[in-house]
């Protein structure tokens, strides 16, 4: 499901576009113009591939100085636990970057829950609600 962005993108209420630029073996290329706080924001992000549960992603283009993490895939006797972990600097001086931090962080908080959502309906062969 992960090596289907496209997929995931078109299930995602805050995604406005998307398309895979380029894809390799372990590797795809995006483009994203996404809905935050009223405004649209575009980036493209590099997804690498670390079989068998293991995907990295960074920010090659952007608003944010720099955005990269990963997504971590582990089977267990209830499932399968998804962990994402994601790092960015907003580029902005020390006070600027603490309230520019706050909003920030709870955009992409907001974006991971959909994201899950979308990856545990797919998961399950339903949309999301």
């Amino acid at each position: 499901m992960l090596r289907r962005p496209e997929e995931m993108a078109s299930r995602m209420a805050s995604v406005r576009e998307f398309k895979v630029i380029s894809r390799g073996v372990d590797s795809i290329l995006t483009e994203t113009v996404a809905a935050a706080d009223g405004r649209d924001t575009a980036f493209i992000l590099q997804l690498d591939f670390h079989p068998p549960g293991r995907v990295d992603f960074r920010q090659l283009k952007g608003e944010l100085r720099s955005l990269q993490g990963e997504d971590i895939l582990e089977p267990g006797p209830d499932g399968v636990r998804v962990t994402e972990t994601i790092r960015f600097d907003i580029g902005l001086p020390i006070f600027g970057d603490l309230l520019g931090r706050m909003g920030i962080q709870q955009k992409i908080q907001q974006q991971i829950e959909e994201r899950l959502a979308v990856l545990k309906a797919m998961a399950e062969g339903h949309k999301p609600v």
